[in-house]
């Protein structure tokens, strides 16, 4: 996971046995985090 200094963050992933990256959008801790 990618932290940057605005509050967000983006998740990357590799595949094991394939070698393949996944990855998300840049979304925000903020929100993520907020209770509603």
């Amino acid at each position: 996971m990618q932290v940057y200094k605005n509050g967000n963050a983006i998740y990357n992933a590799f595949g094991k046995q394939t070698g393949e990256e996944f990855w998300t959008e840049e979304f925000s801790l903020y929100q993520l985090t907020q209770q509603q």
